[in-house]
């Protein structure tokens, strides 16, 4: 039954007056809280915000509440992006600073809970929430496999991301408080940033190096921390860099293949080359496509913008009609910021299972 037949009839029952109608309405909505649990949290938060006035307890709810809400849709969506990429919920509760010596996080079943000292300050309560729940939630079982440096420049760049998507009034107080002294005296730190946020502008910080150093821990775990895996992160990391560093109307390859992350991130490329006047020139991707299954790398990542997402469709339309030999992970459309410039993009994931 289409969503249009169940509200008539849901209509239909109130205006006869039906005495099943409340206990219809009421299952409607559990049913929507159970199927969207980010709407029960929102709600919940709302409530509490209605009758914080009535104690200092309340007010501790309606605040924990609204907090955990912006974070669990913001987790919604970055999973939409990268499957698993925040595998836990996030839960708030605030203890009176008497009460509890410091901030401590516990794990219970497929959450996170941080438990925080009321600090009154609302800013410096979200910021230390955000920089607590991401050091459990993001990767949680790929983090140990990845050089802390690098580790800590991709979990200042996430905090940054969630305090702009969710709550943008306290990004100044996180740039004051917390990430300007944090790169103050740490140029390599610094320029990390920089760069991931470059890769963010691009849509590529989730869609791809999270997405490849999620899997390249998952190869690892559960075994024990060791320097010795850190090595094809950093050169992962490295290699985007030339993607970040783009100029406009300039070819790349930003291709990277080690024993363990092995992809190549196909950029379709200035409309002049690809739209001919005999039709959509993608030949030469197929070709190079072809050369990276017998290379053995595992991954491709077709990347368009504007127009060319058109040929990147093309390309990936060629590739579906072999799916013995490659798979489609993923296709997500987005915004990038290129040169000052929002454009639409669009990244296809595609697995070349000959060499999985």
């Amino acid at each position: 039954m289409s969503k249009i037949s169940d509200l008539k009839s849901l209509i239909d029952l109130i205006s006869i007056g039906s005495p099943y109608v409340f206990v219809v309405i009421l299952l409607y909505i559990v049913i929507q809280f159970i199927l969207n649990p980010e709407k029960a949290e929102k709600w919940g938060a709302i409530l509490s915000k209605l009758f914080s006035s009535i104690s200092i307890k309340m007010e501790k709810v309606a605040i924990s509440k609204d907090i955990q809400y912006r974070f669990n849709t913001f987790r919604k969506e970055i999973n939409s992006e990268c499957n698993d990429l925040v595998p836990y919920k996030t839960e708030i509760k605030f203890i009176k600073p008497t009460l509890i010596k410091k901030d401590r996080v516990e794990h219970k079943d497929d959450k996170v809970i941080i438990v925080m000292k009321d600090r009154k300050n609302q800013d410096e309560n979200f910021v230390r929430a955000a920089i607590l729940s991401t050091n459990k939630i993001l990767i949680p079982n790929s983090r140990k496999y990845i050089d802390n440096h690098l580790m800590k420049s991709i979990d200042l760049q996430f905090i940054r991301n969630l305090i702009l998507a969710t709550n943008k009034s306290k990004l100044n107080f996180f740039i004051e408080k917390w990430l300007a002294p944090e790169l103050k005296d740490d140029v390599e730190l610094e320029n990390k940033v920089r760069i991931l946020e470059k890769l963010t502008e691009l849509g590529v910080f989730t869609r791809i190096l999270l997405q490849e150093l999620k899997d390249y821990g998952l190869v690892f775990y559960p075994r024990l921390p060791d320097s010795k895996y850190f090595k094809e992160p950093n050169e992962f990391f490295e290699t985007l860099q030339e993607l970040a560093n783009k100029q406009h109307q300039i070819d790349i390859k930003p291709d990277y293949i080690g024993k363990y992350i092995k992809v190549s991130m196909v950029m379709v490329g200035r409309p002049g080359t690809v739209f001919k006047s005999e039709g959509i020139d993608i030949d030469p991707y197929i070709k190079w496509i072809f050369t990276c299954e017998e290379f053995g790398y595992k991954t491709i990542y077709l990347l368009a913008f504007k127009m060319n997402i058109i040929a990147a469709k093309e390309i990936g339309k060629f590739l579906d009609m072999i799916p013995d030999r490659f798979e489609k992970i993923s296709e997500s459309n987005f915004n990038v910021k290129f040169n000052s410039k929002v454009l639409p993009a669009i990244c296809i994931r595609y697995y070349l299972l000959k060499n999985l």
